[in-house]
């Protein structure tokens, strides 16, 4: 039988208990010896370091979601909604610097570099919707949790090739897979990192690799730090886990954060909130321009760097979502309006409003930026097939955004 409660460790040290109660919900409670560190912080602004049980979805929103959570919880052999099965089964190397592991278990060393070394037939299974869920089978020894409704791998590199690190040693990529319902995901992910850099958003880094005839996007995890040779964790806290609010309502027609209180949150996190507003406010606008419905609260992290600081992390996620049949519906709407071909003047100046920036600044990067994405988007889409070849989508990807620029240009004047 399984124990009722696991050990949550930071760096080897233990952070607190994590218990299943009676319901579906899950309860952590700081330990004592965390409490008492002069070092210790607390692990969301959802979760402050005080003593007793809080009754969380911190823990939820490190789990998959959605259709890779069931294909998962099927090779596994645990329920899909069983989230401290989960935890418990995939929770030593997850988002952040956290180990969960089961009392009594210690984290492995690592310098043991034991890995599952993937191989050109892998590329082929990881192109279908089912075939990365086999690598979870057990006894495979894997123990890591992404969340998201991705289809994605936690991975590191080796002289051999990407492989997938067992028993809960650190990753240090992710490996981002195609879906055969959406032609071309993998392209439209890293042309959008590339265009968003371009137009000077930071941005996680990022490259197209293949794996047989298979494309796959590789990320470099911007939670964890290489060095002398070993991949250290960081901590981050997602702005669903930071407003203690469930996975399944990261979008704000179902409850989840607005802008104003994404906004407000970071500056209260992190250490130089004047740029990290002004780069959320970049965010926002690409997001528009590009067509990207899916910037939710999940897609905004605050990262703890070593020193212990508070700052924005790299954006992830990009997409051009109305490149599909989607919902085109902004995930956050932008001064009231959700539909991003309706964003006008007014809505822009209710936005700087609601976030606390200068109309004049918010209208200005508006246009600026709807002024330099077309040629970039160009250059990008350009590098992007000189090196790749054919790019799925290519036309329907050039339309979106470009018609996106004009007539938010038009509308904005």
């Amino acid at each position: 039988m399984s124990p009722d409660h696991l050990v949550v460790r930071h760096f080897g040290r233990d952070v607190g208990t994590l218990t299943r109660t009676s319901g579906a919900a899950l309860s952590f409670e700081y330990a004592d010896s965390w409490l008492a560190r002069e070092a210790a912080f607390a692990l969301a602004a959802s979760l402050p370091l005080t003593q007793g049980a809080h009754e969380t979805s911190f823990f939820r929103n490190l789990l998959p979601e959605a259709g890779a959570r069931d294909l998962i919880a099927g090779s596994a052999g645990i329920s899909p909604e069983n989230d401290f099965e989960f935890l418990r089964m995939f929770g030593a190397d997850c988002a952040g610097s956290l180990e969960i592991m089961d009392p009594g278990e210690e984290p492995q060393a690592i310098a043991g570099p034991e890995f599952l070394l993937l191989t050109p037939e892998d590329g082929e299974r990881l192109a279908t919707k089912t075939g990365f869920a086999g690598l979870f089978l057990p006894g495979k020894r894997i123990r890591l949790s992404l969340a998201g409704a991705q289809n994605k791998l936690a991975v590191i590199e080796t002289d051999d090739g990407l492989a997938v690190p067992l028993d809960g040693r650190p990753s240090t990529h992710i490996l981002k897979l195609p879906n055969p319902d959406y032609k071309g995901l993998v392209e439209n992910e890293a042309l959008m990192l590339s265009l968003a850099r371009s137009v000077e958003l930071p941005v996680v880094g990022h490259e197209v690799v293949t794996l047989g005839e298979t494309r796959l996007l590789l990320v470099a995890r911007y939670d964890r730090e290489v060095k002398d040779g070993q991949a250290l964790r960081l901590h981050q806290q997602d702005l669903c886990q930071a407003t203690g609010l469930p996975p399944d309502t990261k979008y704000e027609s179902e409850g989840g954060p607005s802008l104003q209180t994404v906004f407000d949150l970071v500056r209260e996190e992190v250490v130089d909130p004047l740029t990290a507003a002004r780069t959320m406010l970049d965010w926002v606008v690409f997001n528009v321009l590009v067509h990207n419905a899916d910037a939710h609260a999940k897609n905004v992290a605050i990262l703890r760097t070593t020193e212990g600081h508070h700052e924005l992390a790299p954006f992830y996620d990009l997409v051009c979502t109305g490149a599909y049949p989607f919902d085109h519906r902004m995930a956050m709407s932008v001064g009231g309006q959700s539909d991003p071909g309706a964003i006008d003047k007014n809505n822009w100046v209710r936005l700087a409003s609601d976030i606390g920036i200068g109309k004049s600044l918010v209208l200005r990067t508006v246009e600026e930026m709807a002024n330099r994405i077309p040629e970039a988007l160009d250059e990008e889409m350009t590098r992007l097939q000189d090196r790749l070849g054919r790019i799925p989508r290519r036309q329907q990807l050039e339309r979106t955004i470009k018609r996106r620029v004009r007539k938010t240009l038009e509308l904005l004047g």
